[in-house]
């Protein structure tokens, strides 16, 4: 349909959930692809170095050794692998980040039973593929400044539970529809991919932070998720923090 309209179109197609951190230099790597395929049949993706082994998303292999003569910032792509499997995400993962060993601790003895090779091979809630003795173990907690994984033979041990989480900055889509107020305001929010979305207060804080206390306890929070943000009815969506 627009090749009938324009035949020399040039179009951008983009999803409507991700999260763009630095509008200004999004706008900047848009601009450049599309001078890029304005003149060429190439069709150019966009891509993310990962930091954490993830079986829902695709993988973008690419010859990084040799750029285009007409853009040193766009690389051949020579293959997309679509949700692999844990062990080859694992891989791609190492072959991009390396490893960076640490202590595997029960949370509720604080007993070593185990080394991990880095805390972006794990994800909270993992129990498949972790290979310590004396399980089943499953993935309850990160401490990334000191590279501690900590584990538990439950899933919903209680102290992982939380009814707060705490965001250095929020960005919004447009602007802040609460005009920088320090009141509480009702929400709706996510922190993962769920159909369900969790109610709370959300709260602006004077070191201009955000504080969320939830309404019902919530399993799963770590540092470097997003939480998303939504009115109270979950009809509008504001925008998202990362959590800290």
């Amino acid at each position: 349909r627009i090749r009938k309209q324009d035949p020399k179109a040039n179009i951008v197609v983009t999803p409507s959930d991700h999260v763009v951190m630095n509008v200004q230099e999004f706008q900047r790597v848009i601009q450049s692809c599309m001078a890029f395929t304005a003149d060429s049949d190439a069709i150019v993706t966009l891509g993310m170095k990962p930091n954490r082994p993830e079986t829902g998303y695709g993988y973008i292999q690419a010859d990084l050794s040799a750029s285009s003569l007409r853009n040193k910032s766009i690389y051949r792509v020579d293959s997309f692998r679509e949700k692999p499997d844990l062990d080859t995400a694992r891989e791609y993962i190492k072959k991009n980040l390396g490893e960076n060993p640490g202590d595997v601790r029960e949370i509720e003895t604080g007993k070593k039973i185990g080394t991990h090779q880095g805390l972006w091979f794990y994800t909270i809630g993992q129990r498949k593929g972790l290979g310590f003795s004396g399980g089943p173990w499953f993935v309850v907690k990160k401490n990334l400044k000191r590279n501690i994984l900590f584990v538990s033979h439950g899933y919903d041990p209680e102290r992982v539970y939380k009814n707060h989480l705490d965001m250095e900055s929020m960005h919004f889509i447009t602007e802040n529809p609460w005009q920088d107020s320090f009141a509480t305001h009702r929400v709706t929010f996510k922190i993962r991919h769920t159909p369900e979305y969790l109610a709370g207060n959300i709260q602006q804080l004077p070191d201009h932070s955000w504080h969320l206390e939830a309404d019902e306890k919530i399993h799963g929070v770590a540092p470097g998720q997003f939480c998303v943000i939504y009115d109270e009815n979950h009809h509008l969506c504001y925008g998202s923090g990362e959590i800290s």
